[in-house]
């Protein structure tokens, strides 16, 4: 069993979070599974239904630590804590519209799992994606929801507490940051999502402490 799981929708923050794990001592992977676990946004995928192989975990064998580590993933690890990492809609939105859902891989393997409906307006698109990978997400219930602008301080807490040996660093950098058009650019380009998404949106923005995105 390993000491860390960390899930969220790609273009949230997962590589954030690891790179977070590991300044403060564990030794957690993104996308790979190490000594303490490992963050990553496939995981959401039931063990033993539409589980592996997954998109971007490939099956590769890679030195880690001195130690050689196959990185072929059938299903998901056992934890003892998880963490589900989540980002401001207002950012991650226009992310996933241009960076992620451009990947075949990527959304075919999520639609696929969570079942959302692929629709004409891409923001209606991401907007169904993240919802329905949030729905999941609560159904495993997470140990801690790790807001990746705000919580720094409360996920070390959190780890501290629970005995995992971890050692505080305040860490602000941008990680895996793709550039693309920005959220009012984005409704210019394609127009808003229709009433019902929008306030489907804003409630998972005031769930999580963020201002509503829409109107």
């Amino acid at each position: 069993m390993y000491n860390i799981l960390g899930i969220g929708h790609p273009r949230t923050g997962t590589s954030f979070t690891s790179k977070l794990f590991r300044l403060w001592g564990l030794d957690v992977g993104h996308e790979r599974l190490f000594n303490d676990g490992m963050v990553a946004w496939q995981m959401i995928a039931e063990s033993g239904l539409n589980s592996g192989p997954y998109p971007y975990i490939r099956p590769l064998e890679e030195y880690h630590e001195g130690v050689l580590y196959k990185s072929t993933i059938k299903q998901r690890p056992e934890y003892k804590y998880l963490i589900y990492n989540v980002r401001n809609p207002y950012y991650s939105i226009p992310s996933i519209v241009y960076t992620e859902n451009t990947s075949k891989s990527s959304l075919n393997f999520r639609q696929t799992v969570l079942e959302f409906p692929l629709r004409d307006n891409p923001i209606e698109t991401a907007i169904f994606s993240l919802l329905a990978y949030e729905e999941k997400a609560i159904e495993l219930r997470p140990d801690f929801v790790f807001r990746i602008e705000h919580d720094q301080a409360t996920l070390y807490e959190f780890l501290a507490k629970n005995n995992l040996g971890v050692e505080y660093v305040e860490y602000n950098k941008k990680i895996n940051a793709r550039p693309h058009k920005n959220f009012s650019e984005m409704i210019s380009e394609y127009g808003l999502p229709s009433t019902q998404l929008q306030e489907l949106i804003n409630n998972f923005c005031v769930k999580h402490g963020y201002e509503k995105i829409f109107g």
